[in-house]
């Protein structure tokens, strides 16, 4: 095994180990009490101890008499808690329901009283965050104030990073906040990592690591962010007493590189000469419902679509915000036409090159006032293996009607779109914009695909 103890798993159970599955047990034992009943009398490892308010999680790390790595989660308080094995099949819940991840009666109760959940909950009080800063774009480094220890002169701090932006990782799990145990000599400027953790958007560890005989390394070697937090722990205890409790945080979506399309695209938009937006539209909050192909009805859904402008191609960057769709960002035609996109790979968290291979777009009716009761039509042309496919999309546009109708805090008028996207003599596949005048961007309002149904509500405009 490597002198680093690595520790990871897909969310949300457990950390993975290098550790041997339990013997298969006599037919009705769980194969998880074999498991339970050797590690509940060993003692958390202390830089595994990850605390979130009363909430707590912690390793067994393997022993003479355990062979086994497993990991708890429970309350210091409360009467939960559960605990995560290694077998064939990767890190499993000890449970006897399988729709849960709870600990079975009789050994929650012996977790409950466990010496040694009091002294995880002991050793690793309820931290008390201070920020270093907490700037409203940039990851805020901070440190806790009630794990700070000092052994043979060397002091043992929590430090976290609580990110400006979700981490994408493997899954529909997002990481908001990387916390790191320092051990740091302030008299000698030498520090050592002991332990790493990633905790996700629902304050649960997904993956981390102890380290094991590192040895302790000077000041400099440490990274931009590290070298701060060690500087702030080594000022004198007050001093941490002054400094901000960090405010709630929510971050923002995962950063995606900008997706590019063919010059050929943006020609063909340049040619249009649109006027530019009087106003800029920064996000919408929606709500959207959906009856989708096998009956299954969907309602009140929110969704945040984020805007921005891509100073290269000078086209409308869209990134929704959506529990169901997943991270995306999408270069598109004034919110209308998807250009190029980027998304993030569920199955490793990487990114993935743009889907749609757009190598052409062309352009008829009088895109540039829309006049009512009139009808545009758009070309899109994207490399297949088979060659160049072309999708014809027809736009009829409707009566304008105030913006203000469509949400309160909208400006301008809005001329409504109903676009035929596939035609067959037994169905039609339409979608319904808003065209937004003043801020030249279309919005969503209805879908009705091979698909399903789907209706869109803007609930709040920034």
């Amino acid at each position: 095994m490597d002198a680093r103890f690595s520790l990871s798993l897909a969310l949300p159970l457990a950390l993975a180990a290098c550790s041997t599955p339990p013997k298969p047990q006599p037919p009705g034992k769980h194969p998880g009490l074999e498991v339970f009943e050797k590690v509940i009398d060993e003692p958390a490892a202390p830089d595994s101890i990850i605390r979130q308010g009363d909430q707590i999680t912690y390793m067994i790390a393997p022993s003479a008499s355990n062979p086994w790595v497993t990991r708890f989660d429970a309350s210091c308080s409360q009467p939960s808690g559960s605990m995560f094995y290694p077998t064939k099949r990767g890190m499993q819940a000890f449970s006897d329901n399988d729709d849960s991840s709870n600990l079975p009666q009789p050994q929650l109760q012996v977790l409950q009283r466990s010496e040694q959940l009091k002294n995880a909950c002991a050793y690793r009080a309820v931290p008390d965050w201070r920020a270093l800063d907490t700037a409203p774009v940039q990851d805020w480094l901070v440190l806790d104030r009630n794990s700070a220890i000092h052994e043979d002169g060397v002091l043992k701090i929590w430090t976290s990073i609580q990110l400006a932006n979700y981490q994408a990782v493997k899954g529909y799990g997002q990481i908001a906040q990387l916390h790191e145990r320092l051990a740091i000599d302030c008299k000698q400027r030498t520090f050592k990592p002991l332990s790493d953790f990633k905790v996700d958007d629902n304050g649960r560890v997904y993956n981390g690591k102890v380290n094991l005989d590192t040895p302790m390394m000077p000041q400099a070697q440490a990274d931009s962010g590290q070298q701060r937090l060690i500087e702030a722990a080594c000022q004198p205890a007050a001093t941490w007493a002054r400094m901000a409790m960090p405010p709630v945080r929510t971050p923002l979506p995962p950063q995606l590189d900008t997706p590019k399309t063919a010059p050929a695209v943006l020609a063909a938009i340049n040619t249009l000469q649109l006027p530019e937006p009087r106003l800029t539209l920064q996000a919408l909050h929606y709500r959207y419902d959906a009856l989708v192909l096998n009956g299954m009805k969907i309602t009140g859904v929110q969704r945040k679509d984020i805007f921005s402008r891509d100073p290269q191609s000078g086209q409308l960057l869209l990134q929704p915000v959506d529990s169901v769709l997943g991270t995306k960002l999408l270069l598109t035609f004034r919110g209308l036409i998807e250009l190029a996109n980027r998304s993030f790979d569920r199955n490793n968290g990487n990114q993935v090159e743009d889907s749609l291979h757009v190598i052409g777009l062309s352009f008829t009716g009088d895109w540039q006032r829309l006049p009512e009761h009139s009808e545009v039509a758009y070309d899109l042309v994207q490399a297949t293996t088979t060659g160049p496919f072309t999708t014809t999309v027809t736009c009829k546009v409707g009566a304008a009607l105030p913006a203000s109708q469509i949400n309160p805090a909208l400006q301008g008028m809005a001329k409504p779109l109903s676009c035929s996207k596939h035609k067959t003599a037994t169905s039609e596949w339409t979608e319904g914009y808003h065209y937004l005048e003043d801020y030249g961007v279309f919005v969503q309002a209805a879908q009705n695909s091979p698909l399903g149904r789907w209706t869109w509500r803007v609930e709040s405009v920034r």
